[in-house]
């Protein structure tokens, strides 16, 4: 693959040329040249107007459902909505049939995943079929490729398994993932504990399930000087104990989906089961302390949190629907949306590039002459309308149909090839 890649702004931290304007020369997967104007005979010419670059855009949190649920998703599907969103990796969750819980289910995801665009990372489940009752083969796991260990949708209840998983780890410095969720304090919730619930008469899920869990999960982790990330964390309490355990160099980093960010509970009103999430939307005024908690860097990573749900699994009345909605397509368009007045395309770079390979222990790409080409190509100010004839995942659970988004990815390079949406 040789690309030259015109009039591109280098969005890129690392990078001499950050905020420059270049044009890029790529020959076989690496960056041969970046100057003001290249000529290059045998290459393919790819320009776009406000045409911007950036180190390719990694997930923490993609549910694939491959193996046992492909009627959802499968690798195929979820790594061709990746594309269009502009993911070059993907860190995906166990929660599949089996469950991955052993090197061969680790293997088998890295085998689906091979010679992929995308590259596919399998975070193990923490405990055999993710049901927290004791530790699953963690560091055979490891040993095979698993980047992390999470029960991933199912929230570990156990003190003592997530206790002994943390000081399993520690020797390998491997990372624990949770999304913090106290089951009994939530449960037969629906929804986000506000107005918003009263009005429509919804059994609500109070936010202390959320916050009680983080605390818990802070203290063990504190106690055993290990490492835990928080997919989400969406609440005032959840956030103010995220601020104090970084105070205290507890090692801990949290995301958070741009789907809280730019939907809210009052959008509940017409009991769209597309909007029906784990944890759940929350109020305007609380996403207001969310988009805060981003600009000060509170929260470390943007996640997609995609979760597929079969047509007949969201079709159902909304207490009866199944809790997820997808949104590796729209990932980059719904936070671009939601906060470009607010933070700088270079934070949204760490958010969703740089700081996710960070605490996963992956490479970090850079835009820089003889380094791999790991790009995400992109027009910020571009605006669309999502449309259900857009989804390329095999569910079509999204939440952003119909909705006018700002961010329009134009393609990634990745593996020797250039994919253009």
């Amino acid at each position: 693959m040789n690309l030259l890649i015109k009039q591109a702004q280098i969005i890129d931290p690392a990078s001499k040329f950050n905020n420059q304007v270049k044009d890029i020369l790529i020959e076989n997967g690496q960056v041969k040249k970046i100057d003001d104007e290249i000529v290059a005979k045998n290459a393919e010419v790819f320009e776009a107007e406000n045409l911007h670059i950036a180190p390719g855009f990694f997930d923490i949190g993609t549910h694939t459902c491959d193996p046992g649920f492909e009627f959802r998703e499968d690798i195929a599907t979820a790594s061709k909505a990746a594309l269009a969103g502009g993911f070059t990796g993907l860190a995906v969750l166990p929660n599949n049939n089996p469950v991955a819980d052993n090197k061969s289910a680790i293997e088998y995801i890295l085998q689906q995943g091979k010679n992929n665009l995308v590259e596919i990372f399998p975070l193990g489940s923490i405990s055999p079929k993710a049901k927290g009752e004791t530790l699953a083969e963690l560091y055979d796991m490891h040993q095979n490729g698993a980047v992390g260990f999470t029960d991933g949708l199912n929230a570990m209840q156990h003190s003592g398994v997530l206790l002994r998983a943390l000081r399993y780890v520690l020797p390998f410095d491997g990372l624990i993932l949770q999304q913090p969720n106290d089951e009994k304090l939530s449960e037969h919730g629906v929804m986000n504990e506000s107005e918003a619930a009263v009005k429509l008469g919804m059994f609500s899920i109070p936010q202390i399930a959320e916050a009680a869990m983080v605390q818990r999960d802070l203290f063990l982790c504190e106690y055993t000087n290990s490492r835990i990330h928080f997919f989400n964390i969406t609440t005032e309490q959840s956030l103010d104990l995220l601020k104090n355990a970084k105070a205290k160099a507890i090692k801990v980093t949290a995301g958070i989906s741009p789907m809280y960010l730019l939907l809210d509970d009052s959008m509940l009103e017409d009991f769209n089961t597309n909007l029906k999430l784990m944890p759940p939307l929350r109020s305007k005024s609380e996403q207001e302390i969310l988009k805060k908690a981003i600009k000060e860097n509170t929260l470390d990573v943007i996640c997609s949190w995609h979760q597929p749900r079969d047509t007949e699994e969201k079709q159902v009345e909304f207490d009866h629907a199944l809790f997820g909605a997808i949104n590796l397509q729209t990932c980059f368009a719904a936070l671009n949306t939601a906060m470009h007045n607010e933070i700088s395309l270079h934070q949204m770079i760490n958010l969703m590039s740089i700081n996710p390979r960070k605490i996963l222990k992956l490479n970090v790409p850079t835009v820089a002459e003889n380094q791999t080409a790991n790009f995400t190509l992109f027009n910020p100010s571009a605006e669309f309308i999502f449309e259900e004839k857009n989804i390329l995942s095999k569910s079509k659970n999204s939440p952003f149909i119909g909705m006018k988004l700002k961010g329009k990815i134009l393609g990634v390079i990745h593996q020797q090839q250039f994919h253009k949406n």
